[in-house]
């Protein structure tokens, strides 16, 4: 590799030197009046922020906050501001600032700061592991960015959602999302060289990553040296650090152990201000001292790592830790200790929704549980880690699945089964170049075919085994496979009755089928098992349009054979006489299905005709796989499309009923939210169902099988609250007879929710921060603090931002509780909502009464153009009070409801137009009504809503239903309103 990778690491001063320049330039431009100063001290700014110098940047930010005379400057400083919180890790604070700059964006119609906004936001809850949320503002921010050809913005938004698409178990796409910025940059004048050298790094350091977890390590380190080429331009140590560790784990995997070492060594110098990057290069040095064979090294480092990880709070970093510690524990036989530590790991990945985690997560419990006798958990967690995995393209991850599945085989006295998962383990990591993995999957064949009662083809894995640990001088393997060496040479000497072994074609056949997860690790275990069980030197490739791509088979041998295979197809020369070519299609012959697919299996040497007999038959098993491949796709293409298709009240399940667009926004980020115990803020006016909205959401977490505890602060007097919250010991205060748990330990496990938080207590509301914060409180009388989980979610009907500008609310309280806010519209801004509503509290207030009543179309038209002022509560009132005063069987009229109703003037339906097209006579596009002379005030407003009926139609193409929710009528009051004036030109459409 290049002087890049070898290089001990730079000390750069690259952003110090930039400070300087821009001091001296904001210097001299001020002096000049140019409103490039103000420029310049954004860049100062962000110069200071990324060196950590937060409170030097702050002061920039103040000065041009102070001088800001714009609203797109005003925004920029909101931005800014956003940024170095999140630098700093400051979460609630950040979302804060950024939301500001979105106001301001969105109220000035700036719509490249409403983009830049969303970005950030999308960065911001991509931080705290909040992907759905994260991902809905970068799609909305990417979209704005584009229309305004911010090119930079746009690749920054592709690459975090690469990484949020990484982490959610979706690899394809995000190579996809990494490789389209990558070309954005590589697009913009000047190439990759003349963009933001940090945001390149970390997309070619993404695809180096992937191209590594792919089993591709050339690739991946040819984009590492090229990554490192870039950071080297940056004075960003820890990304630096960062890339040297994943160099290091790309070579350890490699074999290269004396390079990971140095590697290591570089990383280590980059990082050591940081702890959560500092447990990151740990973990690996533990990983390589365990490999080594230097348990206590390896442990020391696993156990620096976790401390590390803990003490920077990171949750990925905390499960990285246990799971490096818990593999040493193993290794020394510490089993049941090992079992825990993995299961702490794999909690915290499931919680924090690591998907690309959790199955290799399933995998080390499988291995515990293994050591520790469970065979039946261990079969569960392999289930799982299968079912996790899908069709993955992992090869890693693959042959680790394989292994495991071998060892569990091994445990339950299936020796055949065995040998045929460690053979298929053994052919992806040798596929992928996975060294030290390769060498135990052969230790494992080795054992297998001991217990098989196979000695000689036992000794040939293990000799392989004993040569990769030496070569790579694990001491710990190489003493492993020395000793079943032994073994297996006593067992020959013995000469002791073979137990009866399948045939060497029954294992060829169930290697196959084993590997037939993909079309590609397939035709790599033909190769292997051609190559390893029949001692036949094979390549396949297929035809493509721009010539033949070679799957499987050595470089060396492949090429002669490629160039061969080229001459006879496109200059009809004959092959060589060594060189035997057998071709196949994706579909067996005679089968229904036109080939799509056209492979080569190139055969060197001479074949003796038992081994041709042999090959002819594998290869029939392969088409017979390939053309399976291809049904399937078929049938899950065909479920995907009628999977696409809406479904009909996806809410109900959360127990709102909901039609308008401004609901539903609300309900789907409720979906998005799900997974996660992020703190929820949700504003809205009195009686619009904020508690049903803490209700869904705590229904569809992970809490929704424990308690939901509402608490209203505003029902208890402000010297009772403390006590009520955070509970109190017997005799801490006059009154306190015995011992109080308070509301939120009773909450512990579920959920909590604060009502009208804008009426606490000031007293009570740093007791409430804390809590938020440290997640443990301090009941009144109590020496020491109790930790208690339980999710938090708040409501209110005040506008806290001013409750904090005016010193009635706690600042830091506020961006604790705004992590994620939900505005549930007042109920006169979702009128499609009315309908639905009164049809089911109808339905609960009649069944409840024990009544058969029904509703007029004419009392539910007039009940959809109300205002409503309180609300959903309001109109549950009023609709409880018709029906207690219905006779069974009434039919609900307009005189049913209280008369104060209709004393209040509807207003306009939302969404309709107040300049409608003219009755006959007049003229369209005026901008006014022109009516005959002098009509009657009855004319007028049949005019007017005629015109606003056709209008409406004409807009939604004669549909009724959509017409109807527009103009905030039923469906069947319009198709009689429709009738009344006429307007029934067109069929009805639905």
């Amino acid at each position: 590799m290049s002087d890049a990778l070898s290089a001990s690491a730079p000390r750069l001063s690259r952003h110090e030197w930039l400070v300087s320049r821009l001091q001296f330039e904001i210097g001299e431009l001020e002096q000049q009046g140019s409103p490039l100063a103000v420029e310049r001290r954004f860049e100062l700014a962000r110069a200071l922020a990324e060196v950590h110098r937060f409170d030097e940047a702050a002061q920039v930010l103040d000065r041009i906050a102070a001088q800001a005379a714009d609203a797109e400057t005003i925004a920029g400083v909101h931005l800014q501001w956003a940024d170095t919180y999140l630098r700093q890790h400051h979460i609630p604070r950040a979302i804060h600032e950024a939301n500001l700059a979105l106001k301001v964006g969105e109220s000035e119609r700036l719509e490249t700061v409403v983009g830049q906004a969303e970005a950030l936001l999308g960065r911001i809850y991509a931080a705290i592991d909040e992907y759905a949320i994260a991902r809905e503002h970068l799609e909305r921010g990417l979209r704005l960015l584009e229309a305004a050809r911010r090119m930079r913005g746009v690749a920054e938004c592709r690459w975090q959602l690469a990484v949020m698409a990484y982490h959610e178990g979706r690899p394809a796409e995000s190579r996809d999302e990494a490789a389209r910025a990558l070309a954005l940059l590589e697009a913009l004048p000047g190439g990759l060289a003349a963009q933001d050298p940090k945001l390149v790094g970390q997309l070619l350091d993404h695809q180096a990553f992937m191209a590594f977890e792919s089993g591709d390590l050339a690739t991946a380190l040819a984009l590492l040296e090229r990554a490192l080429s870039h950071w080297a331009q940056t004075d960003d140590r820890l990304a630096l650090g960062r890339a040297y560790d994943l160099v290091a784990d790309v070579r350890m995997c490699a074999g290269k152990w004396r390079e990971a070492e140095e590697a290591l060594g570089q990383a280590m110098s980059l990082v050591a201000d940081d702890q959560a990057a500092e447990s990151l290069v740990r973990r690996t040095a533990s990983r390589l001292r365990l490999w080594q064979g230097d348990l206590d090294a390896a442990e020391r480092q696993a156990r620096l790592a976790v401390e590390r990880a803990l003490a920077a709070g990171r949750a990925a970093a905390e499960a990285g830790g246990w799971e490096a510690l818990a593999e040493v524990l193993l290794a020394q036989g510490r089993n049941e200790e090992a079992l825990a530590l993995f299961e702490q790991a794999t909690r915290i990945n499931a919680k924090i929704n690591r998907i690309n985690r959790l199955p290799i997560s399933h995998l080390r419990l499988a291995e515990a549980c293994l050591a520790t006798g469970d065979a039946v958990r261990a079969e569960a967690h392999i289930r799982r880690a299968r079912e996790l995995f899908g069709e993955t393209s992992k090869l890693h991850a693959a042959g680790l699945l394989c292994r495991l599945e071998g060892e569990l085989h091994l445990v339950r006295n299936n020796p055949s089964e065995a040998v045929t998962a460690f053979t298929q383990s053994l052919s992806r990591f040798e596929a992928a170049g996975f060294l030290y993995d390769a060498a135990t999957s052969h230790l494992g064949a080795g054992r297998a075919f001991l217990a098989l009662g196979n000695p000689a083809r036992a000794r040939l894995h293990l000799e392989a085994a004993q040569r990769l640990f030496m070569e790579l001088g694990a001491q710990r393997g190489l003493a492993q496979a020395t000793q079943l060496l032994a073994d297996a040479q006593r067992a020959d000497e013995r000469d002791r009755p073979l137990a009866p072994a399948p045939s060497l074609d029954a294992l060829l056949v169930e290697s196959l089928v084993a590997a037939s997860t993909t079309p590609d690790l397939l035709l790599r275990e033909l190769v292997i098992l051609l190559r390893d069980e029949l001692r036949v030197n094979a390549a396949i490739f297929e035809q493509m349009p721009d010539g033949l791509r070679l799957h499987a088979g050595s470089a060396g041998p492949a090429e002669r054979m490629r160039r061969a295979l080229e001459s006879s197809l496109h200059d009809e020369r004959s092959l060589p006489d060594d060189l035997t070519v057998r071709t196949f299609n994706d579909v067996r012959p005679g089968a229904d299905l036109a080939p799509m697919r056209r492979f080569f299996l190139c055969l060197s040497g001479v074949i003796a005709p038992n081994i041709a007999t042999t090959i002819e038959a594998l290869v029939h098993v392969v088409e017979f796989i390939l053309e399976n491949h291809r049904l399937r796709n078929t049938v899950r293409a065909s479920r995907a499309i009628a999977s696409s298709e809406p479904a009909a009240n996806r809410f109900a399940h959360l127990g709102l009923v909901c039609e308008s667009p401004a609901m539903l926004s609300v309900v789907e980020r409720i979906e998005k939210i799900r997974s996660s115990d992020v703190t929820v803020l949700i504003t809205g006016e009195s009686g619009v169902g904020k508690e049903l909205v803490a209700r869904a959401l705590h229904a569809t977490s992970r809490r929704r099988d424990r308690v939901f505890l509402p608490f209203n602060c505003a029902a208890i007097p402000a010297e009772l609250v403390e006590s009520r919250l955070f509970g109190h010991r017997q005799g801490a205060f006059t009154g306190a007879n015995k011992d109080a748990l308070g509301i939120i330990r009773s909450a512990a496990g579920g959920t909590l929710f604060l009502d009208e938080i804008g009426e606490l207590a000031l007293h009570v509301q740093p007791k409430l921060l804390r809590f938020l914060q440290e997640r443990e409180i301090h009941p009144v009388g109590e020496e020491k603090p109790i930790k208690v989980d339980v999710r938090v979610i708040a409501a209110t009907n005040r506008d806290l931002e001013a409750e904090v500008a005016q010193g009635r609310f706690r600042e830091d309280l506020f961006h604790r509780l705004n992590v994620v806010r939900l505005h549930v519209p007042p109920l006169r801004a979702r009128r499609e909502d009315i309908a639905p509503l009164v049809r089911h509290l109808l339905r609960e207030c009649a069944k409840r009464e024990g009544k058969n009543v029904a509703l007029s179309e004419a009392a539910l038209e007039r009940l959809c153009q109300l205002p409503w002022p309180g609300n959903v509560r309001q109109l549950k009132n009023e609709v409880e009070r018709a029906v207690a005063l219905a006779e069974p069987n009434d039919i609900l009229t307009p005189d049913h409801f209280s008369p104060e109703l209709w004393l209040a003037t509807p207003p306009m339906p939302s969404g309709a137009h107040r300049i409608p097209p003219l009755p006959p006579g007049g003229r369209r596009g005026t901008g006014e009504l022109i009516f005959p002379s002098r009509p009657t005030l009855s004319a007028a407003v049949e005019a007017l809503e005629r015109q606003m009926i056709a209008e409406a139609l004409e807009r939604h193409h004669g549909n009724v239903t959509h017409a109807a929710r527009e103009l905030g009528l039923t469906r069947q009051g319009l198709i009689l309103k429709r009738r009344r004036y006429g307007l029934e030109k067109e069929p009805l459409r639905e």
